[in-house]
């Protein structure tokens, strides 16, 4: 499933602007309320199915993927903000906010609202609390499939409550709708961890209940997915990154195993199994493993009745089948999302369908970049209001990275990261229109393709990339959760019981699949280190050389993917270690001070609350106080 059925698309943005009825005064502006909540409109399954489709189609929109992007990636040493300050010229107060947020975030910063995520947990709540009812008088909606919603609606709320917990601390925290004006007078905020521990309980009570697939799509063929919604797959993966930032290390280990597990079993079931096992990488997934890896899931084939072992995903790992990369899916582009790796993604779509309606993803076109304008000219250099850090595209000439050898501080490991060539452009890539005042603009999510080609007149660099543009750009998917983020939660969690060598095969294979340099085609040799591979006896050493490993592979797999910031922050609060953030900010943020100077406290590490809200909230008599680190602020105004 691409996205969304349009014709549900329709009746779900109809349902959308009839219920926008609140008032901007409003605090948390709490929707949908009255015609939503009347007994008139909860009579059937469908009425549930919209409300659902209704909380996606909510998400989708550019002020909530705004916030994905700007709370998990701004404050990060990904990304810098354009090389300078919005002047009088620029887009308007969005951009100066931008700006700001990566110097001294404000309270009346227009990035630290957070309405449209207390408006999909809102619609969460009723439809959580409507469906058992619906399915009470409407014969054709199952008690089963009642649950199955009601699962679903809890893996969309519990995403929205981390993203704002990661984001601000301490919120406002309900499960119950609210459906009248008084109701959202007095909603104190909750601490982060009984937020997060109550959320996880919630999903433990749930996840059961949810589709292992979504019916009619049983078979997951490349159009025909599941990872746009909330399945069991997607729930366990959120759980994974729960229980990791509560420390719940046995706990991310076994979800992480279901998911695993399953995938290889759906790898085994698939309709194309015969062209994955074929000679070809090209497009479809293969099976990594490290060789001495004993842990790794294994199963009896059902096709061949033969031991197949591994994590299935994405390469194109034979340098004689570079070329178009367009099908290398998530180490390139989202545009070619849903698929065997996805699961949990929004879903967008530029081209328009049949009923004449796309939804083109917008934010990302902003922050990232697109050249398509309308009537479908191609006319503007493609960057967007974000650029990857300079020094992501220093040359990295390791044959065997190593973290004692040079060039350890250089972003990627060796000059065969496909990763390297394909997320952002550098000056070296042929076709491309090079770096914006030593920024490299960032590629990712939004060209079309991109051509990955023997660069022989250069043997420092020895690929060349050339991105391709097209109308349909702007169709990149939004990734919150794949197969690999999965692998590196797991190896976190083993690290942190100082299970190095379990960790570092993970590790080992989410960086191998995206190695460049050998013309084997055998499957078997995707079980075995390449020539540039990451040697296991020199990283395992240390535990502190594990975790340099982990969080710099989740950093290459996961640029502008929205993880960086909260990734940081949580070795921060969880493992007391303000060092690796510091050090990690230090150029970004330092302007010739220490690092101690930067995040002083686990206060500065989050967003103050919007004052506006505050003061709609206070009035009304319950007392939400600033966060400390911005209190006394608003005296400065």
């Amino acid at each position: 499933m691409k996205y969304l059925s349009n014709s549900y698309r329709v009746m779900v943005l109809a349902i959308v602007s009839a219920l926008a009825l609140t008032s901007c005064g409003d605090y948390l502006e709490i929707e949908p309320r009255n015609i939503i909540t009347e007994d008139n409109f909860w009579d059937e399954k469908a009425d549930v199915e919209q409300m659902v489709l209704g909380c996606y189609a909510r998400m989708q929109e550019y002020n909530f993927l705004t916030r994905c992007i700007v709370w998990g990636e701004v404050r990060s040493d990904n990304v810098i903000n354009g090389s300078r300050e919005p002047n009088d010229n620029s887009n308007g107060k969005a951009d100066k906010a931008l700006y700001d947020l990566t110097r001294t975030p404000r309270s009346d910063n227009y990035y630290t609202t957070w309405v449209d995520f207390y408006n999909v947990i809102n619609r969460c709540n009723i439809c959580i609390k409507k469906s058992p009812e619906v399915a009470a008088i409407d014969p054709n909606f199952s008690d089963t499939e009642s649950a199955a919603f009601i699962a679903e609606c809890s893996g969309i709320r519990a995403l929205c409550y981390f993203y704002l917990v990661r984001t601000f601390s301490n919120v406002p925290f309900y499960f119950d709708p609210v459906e009248t004006e008084d109701e959202v007078k007095n909603l104190p905020v909750t601490p982060r961890n009984e937020i997060i521990d109550a959320l996880i309980s919630d999903l433990e009570e749930n996840v059961n209940k949810a589709y292992k697939a979504l019916p009619g799509y049983k078979t997951p063929g490349a159009s025909k997915y599941n990872s746009n919604r909330f399945t069991q797959n997607a729930i366990y993966a959120l759980l994974c990154d729960l229980c990791l930032w509560r420390g719940r290390y046995d706990d991310v280990e076994r979800y992480a195993d279901i998911i695993l597990n399953a995938k290889l079993k759906e790898y085994d079931e698939l309709e194309y199994s015969s062209e994955m096992m074929s000679r070809s990488y090209s497009g479809v997934p293969k099976l990594f493993m490290h060789p001495d890896d004993k842990n790794a899931p294994s199963m009896t084939s059902k096709m061949t009745q033969k031991k197949i072992e591994g994590y299935p995903l994405y390469t194109y790992f034979s340098e004689s089948l570079l070329g178009t990369m367009n099908d290398y899916r998530y180490n390139f582009s989202a545009s070619y999302g849903n698929g065997f790796e996805g699961l949990m993604e929004l879903n967008y779509y530029m081209t328009a369908d049949e009923n004449g309606t796309g939804w083109a993803n917008e934010t990302v076109g902003r922050f990232y970049g697109n050249r398509y304008t309308a009537g479908g000219n191609i006319n503007n250099s493609g960057n967007g209001l974000l650029f990857a850090e300079s020094t992501m595209g220093n040359e990295a000439d390791e044959t065997v990275p190593s973290p004692t050898g040079s060039p350890k501080n250089r972003f990627f490991l060796t000059k065969f990261d496909t990763r390297y060539y394909t997320t952002f452009e550098r000056e070296e890539n042929s076709g491309g229109s090079g770096s914006a005042g030593g920024a490299l603009p960032i590629r990712k999510f939004n060209a079309a393709s991109v051509t990955l080609s023997n660069n022989r007149n250069n043997t420092a660099i020895p690929y060349s990339s050339d991105f391709s543009w097209g109308t349909g750009e702007r169709k990149g998917n939004w990734i919150f959760y794949r197969l690999t983020d999965v692998m590196l939660m797991k190896a976190e969690a083993l690290i942190k019981q100082n299970r190095l060598e379990e960790a570092f095969y993970l590790i080992w294979v989410v960086n191998r699949r995206s190695e460049i340099g050998t013309d084997s085609k055998t499957l078997t040799e995707t079980k075995k280190p390449g020539p540039h591979s990451l040697d296991k006896t020199v990283w395992t050493e240390k535990a502190e050389y594990m975790k340099t490993l982990l969080l710099g592979e989740r950093q290459r797999e996961f640029l502008f993917e929205g993880k960086r910031w909260f990734d940081l922050i949580r070795f921060a609060i969880r493992d007391d270690d303000y060092e690796t953030l510091r050090n990690a900010t230090l150029e970004k943020y330092s302007a010739g001070g220490t690092s101690s100077d930067i995040f002083p406290n686990e206060n500065s590490l989050f967003l103050p609350y919007n004052k506006n809200e505050l003061k709609k909230v206070n009035a009304n008599g319950t007392v939400i106080a600033q966060n400390p680190y911005y209190q006394g602020e608003e005296d400065d105004d």
